[in-house]
């Protein structure tokens, strides 16, 4: 640890901060600032596991898109964007947090990183989680456009009098602009965190002479972030979640009243096919519905506590740290689990809820030949 440090540091010059500790401060500072076992267990063990797990499914979603052809919709191609915002989190969150664990004996230490690559890392972290939220959200709007307010009237003309590049290029250029808005938001709101994350404190230690210190390193690098930005980076980070949540309960609400109406509403010399069509929809936008309100329970926990506590500490940090729950190891350990189980199950939540995904499923793992022309041209209007 000194060896890496001393390098990276090679005079005290450079150091924000001197520390010059006796035995039981010393004592006392490597009990408030090491990791704690419990964060050993989540960090070496349930968070790696959640990593691989999260990476294999999305990764095994976005190949099925990829080999069945018939998959390539809007609506799957917001889903890939959600899936691959998913693995980039978890790459970049749970690696993060590994890499500390492993190079550093306490959490307030960001080393490996130095504050630039730090700030960096922290930046594509919030880009990719903000991108996720903001695509589980377009896609609930995308959702409630196609069958609230229904074009396949207007694509069908379109394709009888000979305008099937044209719709395809409206359609390639409508899912363009949608891609563009969720990732370039997600980079408005990556830019907009990162005051909080761009002030860093140079450390210098000096361990008593006695006793077995030699292990723990003489600096650290630790991130200097103000109580107001505290307040700020808490309260930005609750609200994109608030919204988005009021967002998707309206958008599904809405959807599941007209689905209801339109399943009255089939004549009956149409029930057989117009019926089987409106159950696809029906399945289908109920299986959007459990994945989003998955999504958000997942979340809950970790954006909730976060808004609250920068809401209660705009008045009072000490009762803003009670809410934050910061010495409760356990609590938010639990709260990232959630966090990053929530990457990790969307894909799973398609093929457990519905037979269209279940099918290409199989047709993708098992090379399997494609369904007949008519199934596909009906599964494809019901996605």
């Amino acid at each position: 640890m000194n060896d890496r440090v001393n390098s990276s540091l090679p005079n005290v010059m450079e150091c924000d901060s001197n520390i010059t500790l006796n035995v039981s401060e010393a004592d006392d500072y490597i009990s408030t600032n090491s990791y704690a076992d419990v964060d050993e267990l989540f960090i070496t063990k349930i968070f790696p596991i959640i990593l691989v797990f999260g990476v294999l499914n999305n990764g095994i979603f976005l190949f099925v898109l990829y080999r069945v052809h018939r998959m390539q919709t809007t609506l799957n191609a917001l889903l890939a964007s959600l899936a691959i915002s998913d693995i980039l989190f978890l790459i970049l969150a749970v690696g993060e947090k590994t890499l500390r664990f492993g190079s550093s004996t306490f959490a307030n230490d960001v080393f490996p990183f130095s504050a630039k690559s730090y700030t960096i890392l922290q930046s594509f972290i919030e880009l990719t989680f903000q991108a996720s939220l903001i695509a589980i959200t377009t896609v609930a709007y995308e959702r409630y456009n196609v069958v609230c307010h229904p074009t396949l009237q207007r694509e069908s003309l379109a394709r009888k009098v000979g305008l099937n590049i044209q719709t395809r290029c409206i359609k390639q250029s409508h899912l363009v602009k949608l891609l563009c808005f969720i990732w370039g938001t997600g980079l408005f709101f990556s830019i907009l965190f990162l005051p909080p994350n761009i002030r860093y404190c140079h450390i210098c230690i000096e361990w008593p002479p006695a006793g077995n210190y030699t292990d723990y390193p003489t600096t650290i690098l630790e991130q200097n972030i103000k109580a107001g930005f505290h307040v700020y980076y808490n309260i930005s980070q609750g609200i994109p979640f608030i919204v988005a949540f009021f967002l998707n309960s309206y958008f599904y609400f809405k959807l599941i009243r007209v689905l209801k109406l339109h399943t009255q509403s089939v004549c009956k010399e149409h029930t057989d096919i117009a019926t089987k069509r409106r159950q696809r929809k029906q399945r289908i936008t109920h299986m959007l519905l459990i994945n989003s309100a998955v999504y958000f329970v997942c979340l809950a926990p970790y954006m909730l506590t976060c808004f609250l506590g920068g809401i209660v500490g705009m008045w009072s940090s000490e009762t803003a740290s009670k809410i934050l729950l910061e010495n409760n190891t356990i609590f938010t350990n639990l709260s990232r689990t959630f966090l990053y189980l929530n990457s990790a199950v969307n894909s799973l939540l398609y093929t457990t809820f519905s037979v269209v995904y279940r099918t290409a499923y199989v047709e993708a793992l098992c090379f399997k030949k494609a369904v007949n022309h008519e199934n596909r041209i009906s599964e494809l209007r019901s996605i």
